[in-house]
């Protein structure tokens, strides 16, 4: 059994059932890390149609959903308003501190932050949250700092599945929602 599999997840449940807002990264969390450049300069990402629905399942279950992203790009905005994602942070170097900045004008305490990110500018804020996620390509360190690290891959349902164990924690399995595309 590999170190990632022994984890314990009646912890992790314990942890996920206290989330009051889900924070994402954005490259190597919801995408799968690679950046297309134009040739006009644009950058393109993919997102993964299944992460989506879990974000709005998510938000549907009473959690909250943001993104806190180094990203700069008009595109990240687009596809949090598709989602309806209020919170949108770009170009954040200290994500922690934005973190941080949610939970207090929440009222809420670290314990109510899940925050799910691949790389070492994500781990300040996941050592602080309370419930820490991470896709499997993950660096070490982060792997390392995961209270749960996802089967499925960054940008292929990865997010999807923390929306999943979220609502499965607090006790909300298989809820299903009527939206419009």
């Amino acid at each position: 059994m590999s170190k990632l599999e022994s984890r314990d997840l009646s912890a992790a449940r314990a942890r996920a059932s206290r989330v009051g807002i889900l924070l994402l990264d954005v490259d190597g969390t919801l995408t799968d890390g690679r950046v297309y450049v134009g040739d006009d300069g644009g950058i393109f990402r993919a997102y993964n149609t299944q992460d989506g629905l879990g974000i709005r399942m998510l938000m549907a279950g009473g959690v909250q959903a943001g993104i806190v992203t180094a990203a700069t790009g008009d595109g990240v905005l687009h596809r949090a308003r598709h989602l309806g994602i209020g919170r949108v942070f770009r170009g954040v170097a200290d994500k922690r501190a934005v973190m941080r900045e949610i939970l207090a004008e929440e009222g809420w305490g670290l314990e109510r932050a899940a925050f799910m990110g691949d790389d070492l500018n994500d781990l300040p804020a996941l050592l602080e949250a309370g419930f820490a996620c991470a896709p499997p390509g993950a660096v070490e360190r982060v792997l390392d700092a995961a209270h749960y690290v996802a089967r499925c891959r960054a940008g292929m349902g990865a997010v999807r599945e923390v929306c999943d164990f979220i609502l499965a924690s607090r006790g909300a399995p298989g809820r299903m929602m009527t939206w419009r595309a």
